[in-house]
């Protein structure tokens, strides 16, 4: 069991990163930066972090993991409705910091292409079990798939909005019978 002061200490640090990612950009944030807003001396900031890169990804980790968890459950269920109607208030609760994390874009740090990867893999695997033994390349639908989901997720997530399950599914439906419409 983890020490409660520990705890508090790694919720402060982290949250002075979001906060400093909102003010500026990741390769202009400095650790000495984070410990001054997070109220906690370097040596204590190197004691549970390697740097700031080291900070980010396991940020970065920890959502990949509740975002995997999501996604499984998304796949796994057969009302596909309800449960993104259950999965959305769980995003949005982290909307702040999944925003802030998606900034960053360096070698090791992509958090929003990698949840696209994610989405992509999730919806290939779902087209191949819905027409097995289908001879079609499913790449392209895959990755507008992925772009539509994390697209919609940014906009409502950056408007401070819950995403509104059925509204956005009809405006989905709408966008591409007003693009049929006039090809």
């Amino acid at each position: 069991m983890t020490d409660l002061r520990v705890l508090k200490t790694q919720k402060a640090v982290q949250t002075a990163f979001v906060d400093l990612l909102y003010e500026k950009e990741f390769k202009d944030i400095s650790v000495q930066e984070i410990c001054d807003k997070a109220l906690v001396n370097r040596n204590t900031f190197y004691k549970y972090y390697s740097g700031k890169s080291g900070l980010a990804g396991k940020m970065i980790a920890e959502f990949r993991q509740d975002y995997a968890a999501l996604l499984n459950k998304r796949l796994a269920a057969r009302d596909v409705r309800a449960v993104m109607r259950e999965i959305m208030p769980e995003l949005y609760e982290k909307r702040r910091i999944l925003l802030a994390l998606w900034r960053i874009e360096t070698r090791r740090h992509r958090l929003f292409q990698e949840m696209q990867g994610l989405l992509r893999q999730a919806f290939l695997a779902q087209a191949a079990a819905k027409f097995p033994g289908r001879d079609k390349n499913w790449e392209f639908q895959a990755t507008l798939f992925a772009t539509c989901v994390l697209t919609t997720l940014r906009f409502y997530f950056e408007q401070n909005i819950l995403p509104p399950v059925e509204q956005v599914m009809s405006d989905w439906r709408e966008m591409f019978d007003i693009m049929h419409d006039n090809l």
